[in-house]
């Protein structure tokens, strides 16, 4: 929707955050993008993807992590960080914990505490912490119902228990689907019925 905000839980790089601050600067749109991201290199990494797209006056980047109430956590950064494949994968869980990776203090706090308005659309990437994610946005949610794009992993699914529990979570009326035949090069996406089982 024109003049909302685009909330990415998770930015990473900034792909999506990046993506979206381009529409809304192209459609001459009031609109923001609030970036959540976590990590101290990629941070800083997103940070001049900012600046080298000249979006500072679009997206607003914020190094916190979000869940359902206010603390500290240990984020775990594998030893082979630097070389890994996906370096947004790391993880505010202890699966997998190996004694020689690194950790660090990060913070947590509620998207609904931040007092957002007028809300269209929320993202969602990270790495099986969704469950307190969304616990913690569920106010914004009732009152926005905004459209929620989510990775549903085998990690997610395992915090959720079910079905019926991930669904629990959201407001009367949400309706879910997932991205099917997605053609990345003409930009093309499908819907089609959820499937819980699926990654």
């Amino acid at each position: 929707k024109p003049n909302t905000l685009f909330i990415d839980v998770g930015a990473n790089y900034g792909t999506h955050s990046i993506y979206i601050a381009n529409k809304i600067k192209n459609e001459n749109g009031n609109g923001k993008v609030y970036s959540f991201e976590i990590q101290p290199k990629i941070y800083n990494l997103f940070l001049k993807n900012i600046k080298d797209n000249n979006l500072e006056s679009i997206i607003i980047p914020i190094f916190n992590g979000l869940g359902n109430d206010y603390s500290i956590m240990d984020l775990i950064i594998p030893k082979d960080y630097d070389s890994h494949e996906n370096p947004g994968g790391v993880s505010l869980l202890n699966k997998n914990h190996n004694a020689t990776d690194d950790k660090i203090m990060v913070s947590i706090t509620k998207l609904d505490s931040l007092n957002l308005d007028n809300i269209s659309v929320i993202k969602i990437d990270v790495e099986g912490f969704e469950r307190k994610v969304i616990e913690g946005l569920a106010k914004t949610v009732e009152s926005f119902r905004p459209m929620i794009i989510l990775e549903v992993s085998k990690t997610t699914r395992a915090k959720f228990g079910s079905k019926a529990d991930f669904e629990s979570l959201f407001p009367a009326g949400y309706e879910f689907y997932q991205f099917s035949g997605v053609t990345r090069e003409k930009d093309s996406y499908k819907l089609a019925k959820f499937d819980y089982g699926l990654h």
